[in-house]
């Protein structure tokens, strides 16, 4: 018997990711951050990306960047990654 799916509440399962995101909306923008969400859910590397409490989601980038490395090899309780605007201060 194939085991159904249930779908996560993310502001419960990842309040503090919940709250980062809600910042970086204040910096970049919704349409912006939407856009980088909606990438890295869709598996297109270094868009976005956010580990907390045992749960996962978005995609890294293809080589771990050496902040993503650490967060995972530590057992970081919250990292988040986001793709900045190419407008803004200290984007690559």
């Amino acid at each position: 018997m194939e085991k159904k799916q249930t779908a996560v509440n993310f502001k419960l399962a990842m309040p503090k990711t919940a709250e980062w995101v809600t910042r970086q909306r204040k910096a970049f923008g919704d349409k912006w951050v939407t856009e980088q969400i909606k990438l890295g859910m869709g598996g297109e590397p270094g868009h976005f990306y956010a580990i907390e409490g045992g749960h996962v989601v978005g995609t890294p980038v293809s080589v771990l960047d050496e902040w993503q490395r650490f967060a995972v090899v530590t057992g970081c309780p919250f990292a988040g990654f986001m793709a900045a605007p190419p407008e803004a201060p200290h984007a690559h």
